[in-house]
């Protein structure tokens, strides 16, 4: 069990962080249950949902969490007083772009669609296979390389990192 505690400690914690932070509260109780909540959900995805254990099917480097974790509040920050900035001017132009993606793990690509729209300006409308589509609200250029840079910045390099194992 201890092995298996070790091999899932990105997992725990990652779990663990989103059952506090969605109760609101860092308490002892809140960390014991949501550490118990993560167990369980770790252990019923993998004798329900996977063929091998979610660590093997969907490694996630601890450290690289933490930092991505730390770039997506950056860039949710940015993006914001960005679209803020917009609105006030009225210099909004909504499109609805399509860009590509390079990452190669169906759940990274997943990660960043998500993260896109957790950013303020911009929705993901629909992911398929390494297409993203994309309702942005500063647009400025239909260009897929051009927005997909602008769009992604660097959210997408960071998860590269992942799948490259460096």
């Amino acid at each position: 069990m201890t092995t298996w505690l070790a091999k899932h400690a990105p997992w725990l914690f990652l779990l663990t962080a989103i059952w506090c932070i969605l109760q609101g509260s860092i308490t002892l109780l809140h960390l014991s249950l949501g550490l118990l909540m993560a167990i369980l959900a770790l252990l019923i995805s993998q004798h329900l949902v996977l063929d091998n254990t979610v660590a093997d099917t969907y490694p996630l480097p601890l450290g690289r969490i933490i930092r991505y974790g730390f770039l997506l509040l950056v860039e949710i920050y940015r993006s914001g007083f960005s679209t803020i900035q917009a609105v006030v001017t009225g210099r909004i132009r909504p499109m609805i772009v399509t860009i590509d993606t390079g990452l190669e793990a169906h759940y990274l690509r997943l990660v960043l669609a998500n993260s896109i729209t957790l950013t303020p300006g911009t929705i993901t409308l629909d992911l398929r296979d390494q297409e993203l589509t994309v309702l942005w609200l500063r647009g400025t250029t239909l260009s897929r390389e051009e927005a997909g840079q602008e769009i992604k910045g660097a959210l997408e390099v960071a998860l590269k990192k992942w799948e490259v194992g460096k």
